[in-house]
């Protein structure tokens, strides 16, 4: 008969605030200070901080089929909320809190630190009815609680070993996880950037996460197929991560950029010793990325996104390993 398992899991978790941790430093002055698109950006603990809180719950069976001997498949969803999720806010994000605070006649935002405008901005600002600002160079960025935070998705998985053939045994492997949605509630100052419905200015870490800002695609997958043949182990493996948007750039249509899907394909073929003077070294040989594929192009400092690709190119090694 076909064998049959599953199980299900629910959890809590807690983060305690930052409040009271010590602001680590890098020069003389408390907390950690480094350059963001030009502006830098100045981030320190607070004793405002509430902890952060999460819960979890997951569901999931495998399935061993009578009919296919050696397969058993896989599968699991799951769901995250989290609570007060601690973080800044962020340069993209107050930044766009002292446009939608000036343009609307509300003040401006005392996190963003600017020089004094210059005589050209002035005579640029004339007659628009709003007061001239200068150039950006700083933003303070405390940690804070955040809004609530909501991440589900599917994780599949399949292996099907093959044995005792005339040419060796086989194991295919696969697995690939499906994101269903994360999401971010914007509300307090979040709420204020996005009241302007400017397609041009909004929070870029609210409302729906999928595949923005170059995170969270809603494909992740990869596979592999190895096969065993006396001393010879060889394995063909490839990796796929799918579509994000760059929030930072747009097309001519005024669409967010999209930055494409990316598969590469790595192989390795390993001999082990297994008698005379060699015996426990295994020697191997490996080449990544077989087809030499380029990362995606996306608006960031070094053209890709770091998170989700590598600039590796295709590149060979050997590797060898001896067991006493």
């Amino acid at each position: 008969a076909d064998l049959y398992f599953c199980q299900a899991a629910v959890n809590k978790g807690l983060a305690t605030d930052l409040g009271s941790c010590s602001n680590a430093t890098l020069d003389a002055d408390p907390g950690y200070l480094y350059s963001e698109g030009g502006v830098e950006r100045f981030t320190f603990g607070s004793d405002q901080l509430m902890p952060e809180t999460n819960k979890s719950f997951s569901i999931g069976f495998t399935w061993k089929p009578e009919v296919i001997n050696g397969l058993i498949i896989t599968a699991d969803y799951w769901r995250i909320s989290q609570k007060g999720i601690i973080g800044v806010f962020g340069t993209p994000n107050n930044l766009a809190l002292d446009y939608a605070l000036r343009t609307t006649g509300a003040g401006s935002n005392p996190n963003v630190v600017r020089l004094a405008p210059t005589q050209d901005v002035i005579d640029f600002f004339a007659g628009s009815g709003l007061d001239p600002v200068g150039e950006a160079v700083q933003t303070y960025n405390p940690y804070l609680n955040l809004e609530s935070r909501v991440t589900k998705g599917i994780d599949l998985a399949a292996i099907y070993r093959i044995n005792d053939t005339s040419v060796g045994d086989f194991i295919f492997n696969i697995g690939a996880t499906k994101l269903l949605k994360a999401e971010q509630a914007a509300g307090g100052d979040a709420a204020i950037i996005n009241a302007l419905n400017n397609p041009f200015v909004f929070v870029t870490a609210g409302g729906d996460l999928l595949q923005k800002n170059g995170r969270r695609p809603k494909w992740k997958a990869s596979g592999s197929v190895s096969w065993f043949y006396e001393n010879f182990t060889t394995t063909l493996f490839g990796s796929y991560v799918g579509a994000v948007n760059d929030t930072s750039a747009k097309n001519s249509d005024g669409d967010f950029w999209k930055v494409d899907s990316w598969f590469t394909t790595n192989a390795t073929v390993a001999y082990n010793f297994d008698q005379g003077s060699l015996e426990g070294l295994q020697i191997k040989f490996g080449m990544n990325n077989i087809f030499d594929k380029a990362p995606p192009l996306a608006d960031e400092n070094l053209g890709f996104f770091t998170g989700l690709h590598n600039a590796y190119g295709r590149y060979g090694y050997v590797d060898l390993r001896y067991t006493f």
